[in-house]
């Protein structure tokens, strides 16, 4: 990841965003499908009355200066500097990012609790709800004695995980699983589960679930609806 970090001084911080809302909008409309931007963000500095940072991530360097190369940004940031003084600005390359590594190793140890129905008893807060859809019901457990049932009880002679991919929150997971079971039918399942995290514990899930699909559901998908992008995209 790359991060543009904007020093900005004003004494007139609800009329200046204002005009930075106007002008971000105008800009947004003016770049969809060429903006490259990830986050853009305002902060204002509790120490230092009058002084703010306007923090923009980007996937990389070279995709940050494609965004700045555009003739909107230009506009974008004329208009801006007319109306605040700018005394410094920072390109940050990031080296390490310590939540990233955290948040994966939670969500191969979630991965691992589909796969085989065994729980760390470090992974979940004492009191984790779990919010279960599968076709046609739903229905909710609280506590972590709880959730480990129904996680044990659900995965039977265990399952193989075929693929999954986990994409990062501010405060959790977005994790995609696919798995199979290893029992006669070895039935094909996908999960969606949003992944609620508290102090390095997981504090919520909620699963979307297909239910277990066997042989003869995947070959009959297969024949009819097949895939146009098999696999994750």
């Amino acid at each position: 990841m790359f991060l543009q970090i904007a020093e900005v001084r004003t004494d007139q911080i609800d009329r200046v965003l204002a005009d930075i809302v106007d002008a971000e909008t105008i800009w947004r409309h003016a770049t969809v499908g060429r903006r490259t931007g990830v986050t853009e963000r305002f902060y204002a500095d509790r120490d230092v009355p009058g002084r703010y940072f306007a923090v923009n991530e980007f996937p990389s360097y070279e995709l940050a200066m494609q965004n700045s190369n555009l003739a909107e940004t230009s506009a974008l940031a004329e208009r801006v500097g007319a109306l605040v003084e700018v005394p410094s600005f920072w390109n940050l390359d990031l080296l390490l990012d310590m939540r990233t590594d955290e948040f994966d190793g939670l969500a191969h140890a979630v991965v691992r609790v589909f796969a085989s129905g065994e729980v760390d008893p470090t992974l979940f807060t004492d009191d984790v709800i779990f919010d279960i859809n599968v076709p046609n019901w739903r229905f909710q457990v609280k506590g972590r004695a709880e959730a480990e049932r129904v996680l044990t009880e659900s995965v039977h002679e265990g399952n193989d995980v075929e693929s999954w991919r986990t994409v990062t929150t501010a405060n959790g997971l977005v994790l995609e699983v696919v798995t199979r079971g290893r029992g006669e039918h070895g039935g094909m399942s996908r999960q969606l589960c949003l992944v609620g995290l508290d102090r390095g514990r997981v504090a919520s899930v909620v699963v979307y679930c297909t239910g277990s699909w066997d042989r003869d559901m995947e070959a009959q998908h297969q024949a009819e609806a097949p895939m146009i992008e098999p696999g994750f995209v």
